[in-house]
């Protein structure tokens, strides 16, 4: 009857003033939440001034420093002489990112703030560069755009209206691509993969935005992008594909070369003849069918070993499979040994031997008589070229990837950083091939 009624009446007001709300295009998606939230919960939606009073009180007018000692006002992030009033909120805070990481439930929109606190004065304010109070200049920069200011004076920053943010520039050496939605270098204007909104994505390694990160970012062949803190990172951990696509971050026309010579030095044993894979370029995405080999499968159409497998057909059992390689190491080592009686133990270098990075172990090689001789003295170890080496390595059947095994399997333990395995890595592993180790 009448309750019922009654209580239909009450549904259709509700769903009125909820729409009402969603139409409301003066408020930000948080506003419009909580506002939504309120009615759900019994409670009248509040105007944005009535809320702005309930957190009067909360207000923190205390004076922020950028560096106390010399009294520089402003946070942990810029220099500026003021606290803004965050129009979602009402609460006080130095800058968007103070905001942002004090603040759980909501991030503040930067173009919405209206009043900003004078911490020369303690004046709350219609925001702007200088104080109407006591004239202060808040913000040798100031963007009335973004509601920005900074006094960092060693930053040349822009508006990009594009962007719709601030930059730091100088805006001469940057250009926006619309496609991309970001600002991007002007070195790279007409030579850059474009993806659609791939400014506005978050880093694929730290999973932060990049649109509107303080941190420089880096773009990549294939048209995707991450913090350049996070690509240097990848780089050191010897990672060199995208996370996204997989496809190759580098130039990698040397290290397929590299890949061609060690393929060539050690041929798949006969027994594999048959053996066929289906691989998918992620350079390039070609699907081809080549023959098996363990170091790696070269895509016929860009030459990357950048590949994964999908299929392999004709393998020999793992039986058959053991004797062969097995057959093919006593091959190997019957030929070094020969080779290394005929050179009287010579070898050289890959590169150029930097002594004080060689261990005293690397220098010999055992004798009958279970003694260390030396391969080398010092002076002759200064003199080796990336020639000489590599002729002795390939006459005795050391090709590169040889070396490589060993540094990936973690014998070479003692090197610091993230060398690749060419590198001088390849200068220690020489000698531990040619000890028989």
């Amino acid at each position: 009857g009448k309750l019922n009624e009654m209580e239909d009446e009450r549904q259709r007001q509700l769903r009125k003033a909820i729409q009402e709300i969603k139409n409301d295009t003066s408020l930000s998606m948080q506003e419009k939440s909580r506002k939504m939230q309120s009615l759900m919960s019994g409670r009248s939606a509040l105007s944005s001034s009535e809320e702005k009073r309930e957190v009067t009180e909360e207000l923190d007018t205390t004076i922020s420093y950028k560096n106390e000692t010399d009294k520089v006002l402003g946070c942990k992030h810029y220099p500026r002489g003021c606290k803004i009033r965050a129009f979602c909120c009402g609460r006080l805070f130095v800058c968007r990112l103070c905001h942002d990481e004090n603040i759980s439930d909501h991030h503040i929109d930067r173009h919405a703030t209206k009043e900003m606190f004078c911490m020369h004065c303690s004046t709350l304010q219609p925001i702007g560069q200088k104080c109407g109070k006591c004239g202060e200049t808040l913000g040798a920069y100031y963007c009335d755009v973004c509601k920005f200011h900074t006094n960092d004076t060693t930053k040349v920053i822009y508006h990009c209206d594009d962007c719709g943010i601030c930059r730091v520039g100088p805006q001469e050496n940057y250009f926006h691509c619309k496609q991309c939605a970001g600002c991007l270098p002007i070195s790279i204007k007409g030579n850059h993969k474009c993806i659609e909104n791939s400014s506005k994505s978050d880093c694929p390694v730290c999973k932060k935005d990049l649109f509107s990160s303080r941190e420089p970012f880096q773009l990549l062949p294939c048209g995707h992008s991450m913090h350049s803190r996070c690509y240097n990172q990848l780089l050191r951990s010897q990672s060199y594909t995208c996370p996204l696509c997989n496809k190759s971050t580098l130039d990698m026309k040397e290290h397929w070369n590299e890949m061609d010579h060690s393929i060539q030095l050690q041929p798949m044993p006969s027994e594999f003849s048959d053996t066929r894979t289906n691989i998918l370029c992620n350079d390039c995405n070609t699907k081809s069918e080549v023959a098996f080999h363990f170091l790696g499968h070269k895509c016929p159409g860009c030459g990357s070993y950048n590949t994964v497998i999908s299929k392999t057909t004709g393998m020999p059992s793992n039986e058959v499979a053991i004797n062969a390689f097995a057959r093919i190491q006593q091959e190997r080592e019957a030929q070094r040994a020969a080779q290394a009686q005929q050179n009287g133990g010579a070898v050289d270098n890959v590169e150029n031997v930097d002594n004080a990075d060689l261990e005293d172990e690397f220098l010999f090689e055992e004798g009958e008589d279970e003694e260390d001789t030396p391969l080398y003295t010092e002076e002759e170890l200064e003199g080796m070229t990336v020639a000489q080496l590599k002729e002795i390595l390939q006459s005795a059947g050391l090709g590169p990837f040889l070396i490589y095994r060993w540094d990936v399997s973690g014998m070479l333990s003692k090197r610091e950083g993230g060398d690749p395995p060419w590198g001088r890595a390849c200068q220690f592993l020489a000698f531990r091939h040619i000890r028989g180790v």
